[in-house]
């Protein structure tokens, strides 16, 4: 039976990806050229995936952070009943104390504090006293000691000229991925999540400073995005050294994971005899500050084409897919995981696609947070993008199709056709309204989790 890896690249937009990934494109037998998520950052994005509909349909998003709130048989996961589901991932919200945990038969999360799965995670010790005697009351002692001292030489390494000891997840995912596939063997169902691709941006052991500018001292945590995403136009241009920094590092990044990913999808096709096959995606991009992203960085309260258009390859496919050019919305990939689980040819591009944001992150550092924290929607017809959210901004746009991730909005203030705004279960307004008053974040966060949500600017 065919084993299905879906390796998600975390913030990583389509025309960069197609600019530093030649050798996942080299390996791939079909590429999306244009494909759109189903929302613009992970928690509502994860699950607009996995189960094939919108936050207001599934219900998770940042007013409800909870993905066991939603049965597994509701998700691609409950389909596979023949496979072993597992997950392996960096993204702190793919965890236990989010319920990602209830979609799968098994999962690993993974963190800068955890190299070795075995062992406890260094990031939850208060010191070095303190983990030594953790360690020791663990199952795993040398391990977990091991985990101890890799984190404390990445942060005396960060920030060198060597640059950080590790990187953000893709080096322990891939050992553990492998060891699982040859493990568990064949009818496997392995989700990963990567976040090199994801801020804060740093130099690490193993990116191309022959390729790329990396000033080792340079991190992404020194550059105010808030404040950028808030000035105005003719502002800009005093942030420009570090725009142009963040884009070389997120570059840089991209092209690491094309070397390590590559070689992860080779060693699994070894692993499960060819018997496997790798989709390589995104859940989002990223807004690098330019004006086809509106000048916006990052991905907070925007559904900008920078953020939206991902990149979509499905690698050593059974089937026959058709429609490489079409519009195609990510929240198709359970029905194309089960028709290549099933042996079953497939055309993409079966529905209008549409994509929903009810409100970012946990807590946005800003003073315009209201404005950052408003609903979004936007649908594609006809060739154009059209937008409209919670504080009365109604776009028309167009979009660059077969090309970079850019857009250019044609007309403000316009009219949503009904029949655009019916593709859509819930009124915009009537659905924000009724789910903003209640929290989003579980219930008994860990410190561990607090700190990482933290480092990746989502508190």
């Amino acid at each position: 039976m065919t084993s299905v890896v879906v390796i998600c690249l975390d913030s990583v937009r389509k025309d960069y990806f197609d600019q530093h990934t030649s050798t996942l494109q080299r390996m791939s037998d079909f590429s999306m050229s244009e494909c759109r998520a189903g929302s613009s950052w992970s928690v509502p994005s994860h699950a607009s995936f996995l189960t094939g509909s919108l936050p207001s349909e599934h219900g998770i998003h940042t007013h409800n952070m909870d993905f066991s709130s939603v049965e597994r048989d509701e998700v691609l996961t409950g389909r596979l009943e023949d496979h072993h589901a597992t997950y392996v991932s960096a993204n702190q919200f793919t965890t236990p104390e989010f319920g990602f945990d209830s979609w799968f038969d098994s999962g690993y999360p993974v963190t800068n504090g955890r190299y070795f799965h075995e062992g406890i995670d260094a990031n939850g010790s208060s010191g070095i006293r303190d983990h030594v005697r953790r360690s020791l009351q663990s199952n795993h002692r040398m391990k977990s000691i091991l985990n101890g001292a890799l984190l404390k030489l990445n942060y005396m390494t960060s920030g060198r000229s060597v640059g950080g000891l590790l990187d953000d997840g893709c080096e322990p995912i891939s050992k553990m991925a492998l060891d699982i596939a040859e493990e568990q063997g064949d009818e496997l169902f392995m989700f990963i999540n990567m976040m090199e691709g994801h801020l804060p941006h740093r130099l690490f052991r193993g990116m191309d400073r022959n390729q790329f500018d990396l000033l080792a001292s340079w991190t992404s945590t020194e550059f105010d995005h808030w404040e950028y995403n808030e000035s105005e136009e003719d502002e800009l241009g005093k942030f420009a050294d570090d725009v142009e920094k963040f884009r070389e590092f997120y570059a840089a990044a991209i092209d690491y994971l094309d070397r390590r990913v590559s070689t992860l999808i080779e060693r699994l096709e070894d692993t499960l005899e060819d018997n496997v096959v790798a989709i390589v995606m995104a859940d989002h991009g990223e807004n690098l500050g330019g004006e086809y992203d509106r000048h916006l960085m990052e991905h907070t309260g925007a559904l900008t084409e920078g953020l939206l258009h991902v990149p979509f390859e499905v690698i050593n496919s059974p089937i026959e897919i058709d429609g490489s050019k079409s519009l195609f919305s990510l929240c198709e990939l359970p029905d194309l995981v089960t028709a290549i689980v099933d042996g079953e040819d497939y055309t993409l591009g079966n529905h209008p696609v549409s994509v929903e944001l009810l409100g970012e992150g946990l807590d946005l550092d800003s003073k315009e947070s209201d404005y950052w924290n408003r609903g979004i929607r936007c649908t594609y017809d006809n060739g154009k993008k059209y937008e409209w959210d919670t504080v009365g901004n109604r776009y028309r746009v167009a979009i660059n199709v077969d090309g970079p991730s850019t857009e250019t909005i044609l007309d403000r203030d316009v009219t949503i056709d009904n029949k655009l705004c019916a593709r859509f279960a819930h009124d915009l307004q009537t659905y924000r309204t009724q789910v903003a008053g209640r929290s989003g974040q579980s219930e008994g966060i860990s410190e561990t989790t607090e700190s990482r949500l933290s480092e990746l600017g989502y508190l």
